[in-house]
């Protein structure tokens, strides 16, 4: 769904991967590197709480000296209308997820503006 260059890296944000890969690494060549996550299914309960789980990663907002963020979202629809869904922002800071931080909404009622707070551990 999005791309990301990054310290001569491409990453890529793969949710309806075959894999089941949901960030995966690339050289600018296009050469395979490795890949990170697991899509967790909201809408059995389970919850994406550890380390590598989305509910479905699709945007990259930022890149920093250290961290990549990324909004993860499931997004989905029953019969062309969207479901409510988990949504976060994910901060990590490499292909292994290391320094892996969620920020869930908070205050975001209505006409509030959207906030993001750490989920805490």
């Amino acid at each position: 769904m999005d791309l990301l260059v990054k310290n001569n890296h491409l990453y890529l944000t793969n949710i309806g991967g075959s894999s089941g890969n949901v960030i995966i690494k690339l050289t600018k060549e296009l050469q395979y590197v490795d890949s990170f996550g697991r899509v967790v299914d909201f809408t059995s309960g389970e919850t994406a709480d550890q380390l590598g789980e989305f509910y479905g990663p699709t945007r990259f907002l930022a890149t920093t000296a250290e961290h990549i963020y990324l909004t993860d979202d499931n997004a989905e629809y029953i019969d062309g209308f969207p479901v409510e869904s988990p949504n976060r922002i994910i901060r990590f800071k490499d292909i292994e997820g290391s320094d892996w931080k969620a920020y869930r909404p908070v205050g975001s009622e209505g006409d509030e503006l959207g906030l993001y707070a750490p989920i805490p551990s």
